[in-house]
C-alpha cells in the first residue's frame, strides 16, 4: 500500500509485518475507500479482512468478517450517507456486510428466496439519493459474460433481483463493475465487455452505448 505526504512530496510505503500487530494485515490490497473524516479503509485478499487507518498515521486497525463470513476476500468497501460501512466478501456464499464502525456492530445481507446468492459475485455498490442501495454483479463462472442488478432491502436484510429487459438493445448486460446515479435519477451501469447501459428506474427504459 502506497501513500503520500503532499507537504513533503514523500511517497510512503506500508507493508505487512508479522512481528508488528499494528502494521498492514496483508500485502494483497484489493480495494480502498477514503471517508470524509480522512479515514482510509483497505480491503484485503484472501485472508486479510479489512484495515482502518486515519490519514497516513499508524497504527492500522484490523477487522475480520469471521466468523460471520468464512471468506475474507474483501473486494468492495463503501460508506453510505448514514455512515454505515458496507463490506462485500467475495466468493461462495457471497454476502454484503453492513459494518457500523462507530458502534462496532455488524449485520449481513442474504439472498431473497428467488435466487442462489452463491452463484453471483458482487462487483459494485451504489446508494441513490433516496437511500436505495443498488448492487451490481458478475454471474456464473469467472469467464461468464453476464451481469445482474439487485436492490438491497434493509427490513429484512435481503438482496432482491431487479429484472431488466435488454432485448430491445440487442445486447446482453455484462458483469456490472460500476453503478452511478445522475441528478435525474437515471442509473448508469458500466459493464465488463458489453459497454455502458442507461436505465430509467421509473419506466424501465434501457439504452445501450458502446
Amino acid at each position: 500500500l502506497n501513500g503520500d505526504e503532499l507537504e513533503t512530496e514523500k511517497l510512503l510505503i506500508f507493508e505487512e509485518d508479522t512481528d508488528d500487530a499494528t502494521s498492514l494485515s496483508s500485502n494483497n490490497v484489493w480495494s480502498m475507500y477514503r471517508s470524509k473524516d480522512g479515514t482510509q479503509w483497505v480491503g484485503m485478499i484472501p485472508e486479510g479482512g479489512f484495515n482502518k487507518i486515519h490519514s497516513t498515521q499508524r497504527p492500522f486497525e484490523h477487522f475480520t468478517l469471521t466468523p460471520m463470513h468464512p471468506n475474507n476476500f474483501t473486494n468492495i468497501i463503501d460508506v453510505d450517507r448514514s455512515g454505515i460501512l458496507r463490506v462485500n466478501a467475495f466468493g461462495p456464499n457471497n454476502t454484503i456486510v453492513s459494518f457500523k464502525y462507530l458502534e462496532n456492530e455488524s449485520s449481513s445481507y442474504q439472498a431473497s428466496s428467488s435466487f442462489p446468492l452463491s452463484e453471483i459475485y458482487i462487483t459494485a455498490i451504489e446508494q441513490s439519493e433516496d437511500g436505495t442501495l443498488w448492487v451490481g454483479s458478475h454471474e456464473g463462472n469467472q469467464t461468464a459474460q453476464q451481469g445482474g442488478l439487485y436492490q438491497m432491502s434493509q427490513e429484512p436484510n435481503i438482496i432482491i433481483p431487479i429484472l431488466i429487459d435488454s432485448t430491445n438493445t440487442g445486447a446482453q448486460i455484462g458483469p456490472i463493475v460500476d453503478i452511478y446515479e445522475d441528478r435525474t435519477g437515471i442509473l448508469w451501469l458500466g459493464t465488463r465487455w458489453t459497454g455502458l447501459f442507461r436505465l430509467n428506474r421509473e419506466t424501465g427504459d434501457l439504452r445501450h452505448y458502446t
